[in-house]
């Protein structure tokens, strides 16, 4: 009699809970129809029914709690006194099921749907201005003490027109072997002592841009940066990542400017930081800043973007690495009058639709750059993703400069800054006719 008793409470404790996991079902059923309905009502309609439906969930609440510790310990963490959220926050937990967006439901259960719509976002027709080519970077951190200050160096030697009688090193740097081209081999063979008035043209013939005829007295390049707190050595600060314009790519700009406009180009150069305190969104943001400069100045042509290359773990890599950490910085810089001078990759996006006429501007300055000073130029990078566009859809003249990485110093970017202003000036001569 006694066996038969506990078999009868057994059972009816089962019935309770499968009545209780049906009530509970139905409540999240029925719970959006009862919020419409209590927005409707006056105030007084919509408090008693809120009141009774606390009442119920409370005993549901605690049915679970009680079953579960680490339920109630998360419960009481993020919904606190909020009965009216549990229910929901219990579905959301079992089955990540978010009850205003019932796609969540099918996101969950069949994982490949999340990747497929991601997809469909970035390549949507209407979202041209969407940028993703930094969509997996996250926030930078900088104390405030590092606030935005002017470079208080005198740079007077870097404007300076780049000395004739240059001299190269052949053992100064070498070509990444996976992006190696017969035209960086010929690069690196045809290196002497020469002066560049009596180099040969060792770069494949590369046909110029479409021509452009330019006012004088306007406006024609704009010089930016998207990620403008990229910073070199010694700015280690937050992962090489300054707001002191001293040692980030924003001096680089100021010195390619000035080198540009006293050749007599009329160049715009911004210096509006994009990345901070986020990565996140930073071409969306320099997409407003070259939209407002053409709203301007709708006569511009030529967008330069100046960053520069980041290599990841850098200091890991220095010390359990050490012959890898040399043979990278090795690569680096080549010697330019002894002096050593960052390299400058040329950044293509290929997710955009005018993407040929881009290589075609990029190959140009790569052929020029290739003639004057062989090896200051790596191969060009052709970044062949949908959303790879880096806002090079604004202009056939839009170019990205990664001038060095965090492995070169502030002063060799700067040197490079100068020579890369001469091979821009002999790059647009060849194209541009002022008027």
């Amino acid at each position: 009699m006694k066996i038969l008793k506990k078999y009868d409470i057994i059972k009816f404790l089962m019935i309770l809970i499968t009545f209780t996991m049906i009530i509970t079902g139905l409540n999240v059923i029925l719970i959006n129809e009862k919020e419409c309905i209590a927005k409707a009502d006056d105030k007084k309609i919509q408090s008693f029914n809120q009141d009774s439906e606390t009442f119920k969930k409370n005993i549901f609440i605690h049915i679970f709690n009680k079953s579960l510790a680490v339920l109630e310990l998360d419960y009481k963490e993020k919904i606190g006194n909020n009965s009216d959220s549990f229910v929901k926050y219990a579905f959301n937990k079992i089955i990540n099921f978010d009850y205003k967006n019932p796609k969540s439901y099918l996101k969950a259960q069949i994982s490949l749907l999340k990747g497929v719509e991601d997809e469909i976002k970035i390549a949507s027709k209407d979202s041209e201005e969407i940028n993703s080519e930094d969509y997996d970077t996250s926030d930078i951190y900088i104390p405030e003490e590092y606030s935005n200050q002017k470079a208080v160096v005198d740079d007077e030697d870097y404007y300076k027109e780049p000395e004739k009688n240059t001299t190269f090193k052949a053992n100064s740097f070498q070509i990444e072997k996976s992006n190696q081209t017969k035209q960086d081999k010929k690069s690196i063979e045809n290196i002497s002592s020469s002066s560049p008035k009596n180099l040969k043209i060792i770069s494949t013939p590369v046909p110029p841009p479409e021509k452009i005829e330019h006012d004088k007295n306007k406006p024609l390049i704009l010089i930016y940066h998207t990620h403008g707190t990229e910073a070199y050595y010694p700015e280690k600060i937050g992962n090489y990542h300054s707001l002191n314009s001293k040692y980030t790519v924003i001096r680089v700009g100021d010195i390619l400017t000035k080198y540009l406009l006293d050749k007599g180009y009329k160049v715009i150069h911004d210096t509006t930081i994009h990345d901070y305190p986020s990565y996140q969104g930073s071409y969306k943001r320099s997409l407003q800043t070259m939209k407002k400069y053409i709203k301007d100045n709708p006569d511009l042509k030529i967008f330069i973007d100046i960053h520069r290359d980041g290599i990841d773990k850098i200091a890991e890599i220095e010390k359990n690495r050490k012959k890898k950490y040399d043979e990278m910085r090795k690569n680096s810089y080549i010697r330019i009058n002894g002096e050593k001078v960052s390299r400058f990759a040329l950044v293509v996006g290929g997710g955009n639709k005018n993407v040929d006429k881009l290589k075609r501007f990029a190959y140009y300055i790569k052929a020029v750059s290739d003639e004057l000073y062989p090896g200051l130029s790596r191969p060009v990078i052709l970044k062949n993703r949908r959303y790879n566009r880096y806002n090079q859809f604004m202009s056939n003249y839009c170019v990205l400069f990664e001038v060095g990485s965090n492995l070169n110093t502030i002063d060799e970017s700067v040197r490079a800054a100068k020579y890369i202003g001469e091979v821009l000036d002999k790059s647009l001569k060849g194209f541009v006719k002022l008027n």
